[in-house]
């Protein structure tokens, strides 16, 4: 129904008040009523600005983009609208539309699904769902709204349509029929009612609406005029044979009022005024207090007054009497007049010096950075707000703190964001409260990066970055400014300048302690433990207990292996259980790996779960790495995707990013690739890949050094031990070998992982023992399982298939290099190792199909790759120019690798005749042979 204008009137005057009031949902819903959703537009955005979770707000604002065609909009509201209510069924209904009008059935469907499973009854939801299965496309929509007018309601005229006059008696019309403003009387009458009683029934007018009556002169009661006649019966239709008509209604009520109402009588004598005499007699009085207020106290000539019942003596003079009375009289007006001035005086200097206080304690509370502090500090700026609401610059610092809290501990940005909004409206740059403002929409530009629905966030970031380099050439002691600029730094990996940012925010000890901890951060990531535990150790001193700084020590205190226990009943026992999103999730990635390091795989991979909700590339670089310790390769492959740098090339390089794409490349089967990615970073878990990079290359010497130098920092890391007693086995000889070789069984029965077993049988195939390497590598994949995993064990399914190839069981070999793959499809050897065995099967198209990818990695690609790769490509069915070519170039690449002589005449006698003479490769006995046959027969 559409609303009338008092009704709408009065929700403009709510909405103009509080944009972010619930009113807002009726206006606008008013508004599209009208068929005017232009404004209901315009009023939800304001509102929504205001109050973001407002469901119905954004409900009616996404009906009123499809009622004027704007799909997208519509798209972008609705999907805000599900992410909150999960249930809202008419939200999925109306997404689903408005996906099928933008053609999108493959999301539109599972959408309208989930409508369906929550309203099973919309009949709407289930044609649609079958449109979107045939691909029928919906009904064209309805034309764009006619705006209309409200209905004006019901508003009495001047004239007084009932007819009532001013001063006539009380009276009932009879047989007024319903007018404008007037109910039917069968509309309301209540069933059972004397019929006499509908005549009476009227719709009530508000007295907003209502116009006092014009008056009319007092007149006599007239008599009551007599009946009228009686007038003659026609003929009726019943007489002509027509329908019978009703009966007559007998004891109907006779004209006049009703009973129990009884009539106002008015006298027929002129009235006299009786006040009229009492206004006579205080005439001089009167005259008295005018002269008094116009010409003053002494002009003033006493009067006295004309009649005794005033309430004076005779004997007594009035001007005498009254005088002091009201000298008196006006100096306590004057007195309460001052009084009160200075009072409001006085109460608004104190409301003016509570809201300083309360902003100068935010400020203060704010300098630490504490989750607990930031909250009390905008607790403060809030109640600064209470004290005095038009207060800008109390507006402004609610806005700054709370855009800090979302920032550094993940809390919801909607608060901050309206505030900012609100505040950015009434201030503009230059004047008291800007820098609040300017820096609190700096903070959510940053923390908000990821969400792309508000622009490009490379753009965005580049503008935000400009803005802030220009105030700090202008403010350059501005400290908190000096810290974002190194936070927005570190999203475009300028680890560099970002250290000195935060080194210069620091300020000697004077700035925040959140850049002292972020130092202390990028000291960790590289690997400088010593520097980052001073650096934490001095913010402690001046924020005891600061989350960020003791979430930070217990990093450090993993990377050097220290006591698990310990670590988590730090944590435990320092942190508490409201600390912010962030540090909940930095808290449990911390336990995970601590667990990790106890091998209790059930409880790290339920911390492992709850840390999420980061998108900082530390944070999910650590995950990766702890998904990779744990052999989850896939899952870290998804997780190294979601590092993101907001910028069109990276500034540098992120040193735990670095260590995880080299710890990927070593999974791949790329140790050389892996090793020139952490050739330049010197953080533990770099030495790791360093370390073991090298000991696949060969380099078993400098693989002894890279490991012992990781002990020397954490000398309980067991991992780091069992490499370095392999590659001790493997440099040295006599005792110092059997040392090696008891020091890897006895860590192969302590720890419960099995990569021990597999890594003491890399020692045996390295110095030549196969018959020792054999059993090592089938205890590695025994019995495998999550309390005794093993990470590695695709590569001891590709050692096995390796061993059995050389004995020449090669469906032994086949089966177990489909086993590797099976657990890591990304790995290289495996794939190069099974090209071959489908060759020597007879399989040569799969055999190019697999070793396709391995051609495209030099390093990958060994020269029996090579080899098998040309033997493939000639021998799949009838080789053209172009394959042969392909071939070729494999067979000299093979001869630069150090192919055997014996094999590269074979392969290239298979490609081209002359290519083995052009190589200098004799052909084999065996070919030379059968070639002296054929040409003796």
């Amino acid at each position: 129904m559409r609303p009338t204008v008092a009704e709408l009137e009065q929700l403009k005057q709510q909405v103009q008040y509080n944009p972010g009031a619930p009113a807002f949902v009726q206006l606008g819903e008013a508004y599209l009523a009208l068929g005017r959703p232009g404004e209901a537009i315009e009023v939800g955005v304001r509102g929504l600005t205001a109050n973001p979770d407002s469901t119905t707000g954004r409900m009616m604002l996404s009906r009123a983009y499809v009622m004027l065609h704007q799909w997208t909009e519509a798209q972008t509201e609705l999907l805000k609208l599900v992410k909150v209510e999960r249930n809202h069924a008419a939200g999925f209904a109306l997404l689903g539309e408005v996906l099928l009008r933008r053609n999108d059935l493959e999301r539109a469907l599972p959408v309208l699904q989930h409508a369906q499973n929550l309203n099973p009854t919309n009949p709407y939801v289930e044609d649609m769902i079958k449109r979107a299965r045939t691909g029928v496309p919906l009904d064209p929509p309805p034309p764009l709204p006619v705006p209309q007018e409200p209905t004006p309601g019901y508003t009495p005229s001047a004239a007084d349509p009932l007819g009532f006059g001013a001063d006539e008696p009380t009276r009932v019309p009879v047989g007024l029929s319903p007018g404008a403003g007037m109910a039917s009387p069968s509309a309301h009458a209540p069933r059972g009612a004397d019929p006499s009683a509908k005549t009476i029934m009227a719709q009530a007018v508000p007295a907003a609406h209502q116009s006092p009556p014009a008056p009319r002169p007092v007149q006599p009661a007239a008599p009551a005029p007599a009946p009228a006649p009686a007038p003659a019966k026609a003929e009726s239709k019943a007489d002509k044979g027509g329908k019978k008509p009703k009966p007559k209604v007998e004891n109907m009520p006779p004209p006049g009022p009703p009973a129990g109402v009884r009539p106002r009588i008015v006298s027929m004598d002129k009235p006299t005024d009786a006040a009229r005499r009492a206004l006579r007699e205080a005439a001089d009085v009167g005259d008295f207090l005018n002269t008094l207020l116009t010409q003053g106290l002494l002009d003033a000539s006493p009067v006295r007054a004309n009649v005794d019942h005033l309430g004076t003596r005779k004997a007594k003079r009035w001007g005498r009497s009254t005088l002091r009375t009201f000298v008196f009289l006006f100096f306590l007006l004057g007195a309460s007049l001052g009084g009160g001035a200075y009072w409001i005086y006085r109460a608004e200097a104190q409301r003016q010096a509570d809201v300083e206080r309360l902003l100068q304690e935010s400020r203060d509370l704010a300098r630490s950075g504490t989750y607990a502090d930031l909250q009390k500090a905008r607790e403060a700026t809030a109640n600064a707000l209470d004290r005095d609401p038009t207060s800008l610059r109390a507006m402004a610092a609610f806005a700054r703190v709370s855009a800090l809290q979302a920032l550094i501990y993940g809390t919801p940005t909607s608060r901050a964001e309206a505030a900012a909004y609100r505040a950015r409206e009434d201030i503009s740059e230059g004047n008291e409260g800007w820098p609040d403002v300017f820096f609190a929409q700096s903070v959510l530009t940053v923390t908000t990066l990821s969400d792309e629905t508000q622009g490009s966030p490379i753009e965005r970031l580049a503008d935000t970055r400009a803005a802030i380099d220009a105030w700090l050439e202008k403010n350059p002691d501005d400290t908190w400014m000096r810290w974002l600029q190194g936070v927005a730094m570190l999203a475009v990996s300028d680890i560099a300048g970002a250290a000195g940012a935060f080194e210069a925010a620091e300020a000697g000890g004077d700035g925040p302690v959140v850049a002292t901890i972020y130092r202390a951060d990028l000291a960790t990531d590289a690997g400088d433990l010593e520097a980052a535990m001073k650096l934490y150790e001095k913010a402690l001193e001046r924020s005891p207990n600061h989350p960020l700084a003791v979430v930070g020590k217990a990093f450090v205190r993993i990377a050097r292996a220290g006591e698990p226990a310990d670590i988590l009943g730090e944590l435990n026992t320092l942190l508490s259980d409201e600390e912010g999103p962030r540090v909940d999730s930095y808290k449990a990635l911390a336990f995970a790996l601590s667990y990790l390091s106890l091998e209790d795989f059930d409880q790290f991979k339920e911390n492992l779960g709850k840390a999420k909700g980061v998108r900082e590339p530390r944070f999910l670089a650590r995950i990766a790495l702890a998904q990779i310790a744990n052999g989850q390769l896939s899952a870290a492959t998804d997780t190294r995707n979601r590092i993101v740098w907001y910028s069109a090339e990276p500034k540098g390089v992120h040193p735990l990013v670095a260590v995880v794409d080299a710890e990927l490349q070593w999974v791949s089967g790329l140790p050389k690739q892996a090793l020139d990615q952490v050739a330049d970073i010197s953080n533990v878990r770099a030495r790791h890949v360093r370390g073991r990079a090298l000991y696949d290359l060969g380099r078993e010497d400098d693989a002894v050094t890279e490991f012992a130098a990781i002990l020397e920092i954490a000398s309980e890391d067991w991992e780091a031990q069992v490499w370095h007693e392999a590659a001790r086995m493997v440099t040295t000889r006599g005792k110092e070998r059997r040392e090696a070789d008891a020091a890897l069984n006895q860590l192969g029965r302590q720890q419960a992982s099995k990569m021990v077993r597999y890594v003491h049988g890399t020692a045996f195939a390295k110095i030549g023992q196969f018959d020792d390497a054999r059993p090592r590598f089938q205890q590695s994949l025994d019995d495998i399982s999550e309390e005794r995993p093993n990470p590695v064990a695709y590569r001891a399914h590709t050692d096995l298939a390796g061993l059995e190839l050389a004995r020449g069981n090669v469906a032994e070999a086949a089966t177990h290099l489909q086993d590797a793959i099976a657990i890591n499809p990304g790995y290289l050897p495996a794939a190069g190792m099974l090209g071959r065995v489908q060759v020597l099967a007879g399989q040569h198209v799969d055999a190019v199909q697999t070793l396709r990818p391995v051609m495209d990695e030099a390093e990958a690609a060994t020269w029996q790759v090579e080899l098998a790769y040309a033997e493939a490509l000639v021998s799949a069915g009838r080789p053209g120019k172009e394959a042969r070519d392909q071939a070729a170039e494999a067979v000299k690449r093979a001869q630069a690798k150090g192919a055997s002589a014996e094999e590269l005449a074979r392969v290239a006698t298979l490609v081209d005749e002359s290519l083995a003479a052009e190589l200098g490769a004799a052909p084999p006995p065996s070919e030379r042979s059968s070639r002296r046959r054929r040409r003796g027969r």
